[in-house]
Formats: structure tokens, C-alpha cells, sequence
């Protein structure tokens, strides 16, 4: 029995006999975004079983998966699943999108994957790091928010180096975008124990001393 999900962007239609789910797309650009990231097959995304040009529909591998903000996330692991996406080709590909609902956790596999590459772009792997960062420091309290993205940076770095720089550049436009979208979709603090101002200004103290 099938199962029908609307989101903001897609219809996502979940065929769990067969272990497929089809997205069905507005846009053909999204469409085809996404279907060149699926169709090379990559380590980090669910599998593409097929797709469907003229609908605009992908249909994906099926995954009894929660969203790592429905569970205690791993920052290792995901810090090494980032890792496998940036480095995937000559040019670095950055999600861009990384709200943490594009991350899941797989129940069975025990496996982290990247889901929705529909705003995927050709930039430093550190336009990620930073993103990711803002999105944890609007969730958790500070002294839970350092632990973990220590624990975050740290692990990524055994993967691949940091350009602490390029942070830095990154970081003050990525808050006014961020903060931009918080107001246009009615999420200014949607968190109360959440203490982003603290966790901010612990991303730009972490940045300056790296760059010392």
C-alpha cells in the first residue's frame, strides 16, 4: 500500500512493498539537479532505481530511516559523510541545502545518507562546514552545541583539511541568509532552550583561533 507525503517542494509517493519512494518534481531544473547526483550512484545517497523525464519523477531506494533530528546524532559519522560528498569529484560539491531533515539515519543499515541535492552547487566544501554549523546552533543549548561541533570539526578534519579562512568568509554571509530564512518561514527561535547568539560567537572564536 502506498503512502503520499506533501512537502513544501516535492510529492513524495512511498511504495514500501517494493522499498521505492517517488518525488515527484515541479520544476525540471530541480529535476534534473537532482537526478545528476542520483544516476552516478553515490555512496552517500539512497540508490536510483529509475526516473521518469516527461513526469519529472525519481524513484528512489526506500529507507526505514528517521531524520537525525528525531534521533541523537553521531557528528563523527556525519563529519565523514560530508566528507564522502566533498570529495566525490575533481570539483567540490556542497549540498548547500543542510537543514538537518536532508540527513538520515537508516534503521537497518545503520548508515548516514544525504538526501535532496535540488540545490546543489560547485563550491569550497567550507560553504557546508559553515551552514551546518548555524543550523545546530539554532537547536542546542551552548554547552551541548561546543561538544558536538568539536566533535564535528575535529572528525571532519581527519578526512580533509579545514580552510579555517575560507570560514571565516563564509560565516557573516551565511548568517544574514540563514536569519533571512528563519523570518520568511516564522522560525525566528523555534527552540527555546536553543542559545544561538552564544553558539555564533563560538563559531567566530573557534575560526580566529585556527587562523592565529
Amino acid at each position: 500500500m502506498n503512502r503520499i507525503i506533501q512537502t513544501n517542494k516535492n510529492k513524495l509517493e512511498i511504495f514500501q512493498d517494493d522499498s521505492q519512494i517517488w518525488k515527484y518534481f515541479r520544476s525540471e531544473d530541480e529535476f534534473l539537479s537532482e537526478l545528476q547526483i542520483y544516476r552516478q550512484n553515490p555512496c552517500f545517497a539512497p540508490k536510483l532505481i529509475g526516473f521518469n523525464k516527461n513526469d519529472l519523477i525519481l524513484k528512489l531506494q526506500f529507507l526505514e530511516a528517521k531524520t537525525i533530528l528525531q534521533i541523537k546524532p553521531e557528528f563523527d559519522k556525519i563529519a565523514q559523510l560530508f566528507s564522502k560528498l566533498h570529495s566525490f569529484k575533481k570539483r567540490t560539491i556542497c549540498l548547500c541545502d543542510v537543514n538537518p531533515k536532508n540527513i538520515l539515519f537508516d534503521l537497518s543499515e545503520h548508515k548516514y545518507y544525504l538526501i535532496d541535492f535540488s540545490d546543489w552547487q560547485y563550491q569550497p566544501k567550507e560553504y557546508d562546514l559553515v551552514r551546518f554549523l548555524l543550523f545546530w546552533a539554532s537547536i542546542y543549548s551552548s554547552d551541548i552545541f561546543q561538544k558536538n561541533a568539536e566533535i564535528f570539526l575535529n572528525s571532519y578534519n581527519i578526512f580533509l583539511p579545514i580552510d579555517y579562512f575560507l570560514m571565516q568568509k563564509f560565516l557573516q554571509p551565511a548568517i544574514l541568509e540563514f536569519d533571512e530564512r528563519r523570518k520568511k518561514f516564522n522560525r525566528k527561535k523555534a527552540i527555546v532552550t536553543a542559545e544561538p547568539d552564544k553558539n555564533r560567537l563560538w563559531i567566530l572564536e573557534k575560526i580566529n583561533k585556527q587562523i592565529r
